[in-house]
């Protein structure tokens, strides 16, 4: 493939979200033992990249050798490569490094657009050339075996890659805990046994675990403590759990963007649904949570902008107050729990506040809102709903938000130009009480010109004239008002946000060519038809 492709291939990531960098000639090798070829992403797409999967990691396959490991893996060129082994990459030195001393199966994370433009995430095993064996009789430094050294020191090293995999969340809760007491019972193999203190308290440990005492994770950390160097007396002790079944590195999922006229974009599951309420984003899973009295779980996406009041944190008090508020006026009963969380994304700290309450029956509740200011604009999700749901839900919805953006807004240019609208209302007061002389009467004529400027900004002034009486009164009035602000429109949605940041919703249609163009608008509760004025 021409390498003009190879690069357009990769605009279509996340639905043309990614501006890959330009080809530059051939892309120097790199993991040339599995045949594989990669160019690094743009910063700009390591930002989306880390809004999208919550990680800065990615690089483009730009060619896969013919017959190769990578061939064989299923890797294709355009894959947006993640992660090889427990190692993210975002470069070709990274990928070479993650590759360094492996052999045999190796886990690989790769994100790939479909036919319909979806990415998918997928997990792929590839088969890495054996490493070559030590030299019969080679000694360390000390004049000992140098085989168990080299050993433990590779051991030593895949310890540390996992505990930076664990803290960097590409590995679950479970997988780093089966996945350490698997090293460490390699290590074991090449350490002498402890003394019987150590033993001793070694066994007390397992039994305190396979009581229930300690978790996996702090079954494993203090027995690393109690080593000293990580190793472990035997192999898995009976009373730790079997390992765990592997889980992909990236969840494998399909994403969809969801793209607003104004410019805020996301990442959401294929199979979650988002609606547009008002100014509210509504999100349903595929699987939504229900009972008798309906929905047991509720996800909402909320803007507002905010730097006209001076807020630029979402850790600011204000922003905490407001959401109090909003929440209570959701449900009275809830109450904030604990000090607010924070959650790392491309633009910076974010915050994730908690409330809780019961309902009727018992059961608890909880509204998890995840809080970050963008732009000068204040942006949640929240959820709200049974505890247990709104927490299963909380690593999908932490994808979603971090993938949270803001780019420039879309405008129709069939919009842009003044558009008028005239009319006349009449009321005359019927009722059989009334004679020609007492009975009320009203006429008004108005007249509106909407200015829709190619800069994205809007002007509409509003005049009319009204005349009204009755009983020998008559009373005149004649009103004025000009409104201004930025307009958005993208798939037959106009906005209409005023300086002061109040929203209008149409839906628009534009008839006719020339001077005979109209443009129909529709409320919730009013159409109108507008001439374009020349």
């Amino acid at each position: 493939m021409p390498s003009s492709l190879r690069c357009a291939l990769v605009l279509s990531l996340f639905a043309a979200a990614f501006s890959v960098p330009v080809c530059a000639g051939d892309a120097v090798p790199t993991a040339k033992g599995i045949g594989l070829t990669v160019i690094p992403l743009a910063p700009e797409d390591l930002d989306a990249m880390q809004r999208a999967t919550g990680r800065r990691i990615g690089v483009v396959v730009t060619n896969v050798e013919e017959g190769s490991a990578s061939a064989k893996a299923g890797l294709k060129e355009g894959d947006i490569l993640l992660a090889l082994g427990d190692k993210g990459v975002d470069s070709e030195k990274a990928a070479d490094d993650a590759l360094a001393g492996k052999s045999g199966a190796l886990d690989i994370g790769i994100l790939r657009i479909t036919d319909e433009g979806n990415a998918e995430s997928i997990r792929l095993t590839i088969e890495l050339p054996a490493a070559a064996p030590a030299r019969d009789g080679a000694k360390d430094a000390a004049g000992g075996d140098a085989k168990p050294a080299a050993g433990r020191a590779e051991i030593q090293a895949k310890l540390t890659a996992l505990e930076d995999a664990h803290k960097a969340g590409i590995l679950s809760n479970e997988e780093y805990a089966a996945k350490k007491l698997e090293l460490q019972a390699e290590l074991s193999r090449l350490e002498p046994p402890p003394d019987p203190e150590v033993r001793k308290k070694l066994t007390a440990l397992d039994d305190a675990h396979k009581a229930g005492i300690l978790s996996d994770e702090e079954y494993s950390r203090k027995k690393a403590a109690l080593l000293g160097a990580g190793a472990a007396p035997d192999a898995t002790p009976a009373s730790a759990p079997a390992p765990a079944a592997k889980e992909p590195l990236i969840p494998a999922t399909k994403s969809k963007v969801f793209r607003h006229a104004i410019g805020f974009e996301f990442v959401h599951p294929a199979d979650w649904s988002v609606k547009e309420q008002g100014d509210i984003l509504v999100l349903t899973p595929a699987d939504p949570a229900t009972g008798p009295e309906g929905a047991l779980e509720i996800y909402l996406i909320t803007g507002e902008r905010v730097d006209t009041e001076g807020i630029t944190r979402p850790d600011d008090a204000r922003v905490t107050e407001f959401l109090d508020a909003q929440v209570k006026q959701i449900a009275p009963a809830f109450e904030r729990t604990g000090r607010p969380g924070a959650i790392d994304t491309s633009s910076g700290k974010a915050v994730v506040l908690d409330w809780a309450a019961r309902n009727p029956n018992g059961q608890e509740l909880l509204a998890r809102c995840y809080v970050n200011i963008i732009k000068g604009n204040g942006v949640t999700l929240t959820g709200i709903g049974i505890k247990d749901k709104i927490l299963a839900r909380d690593p999908v919805l932490r994808r979603m938000f971090t993938s949270f953006g803001m780019k420039s807004g879309k405008q129709d240019a069939a919009l842009v130009g003044q558009w008028s609208l005239s009319g006349t209302t009449s009321l005359t007061n019927w009722s059989v009480y009334e004679d020609s002389w007492s009975r009320a009467k009203m006429v008004a004529d108005s007249h509106t010109n909407l200015t829709l400027a190619a800069d994205g900004r809007w002007t509409r002034l509003y005049e009319s004239q009204m005349l009204a009486g009755g009983a020998g009164i008559w009373i005149e009035s004649n009103d004025r008002k000009v409104s201004k602000g930025t307009w958005y429109a993208g798939d037959g949605v106009l906005y209409l946000v005023t300086d002061d940041d109040l929203w209008e919703t149409y839906k628009y249609k534009i008839e006719g060519a020339g001077a005979g163009r109209r443009m129909r608008l529709a409320s919730e509760k009013l159409g109108t038809l507008w001439k374009e004025a020349r």
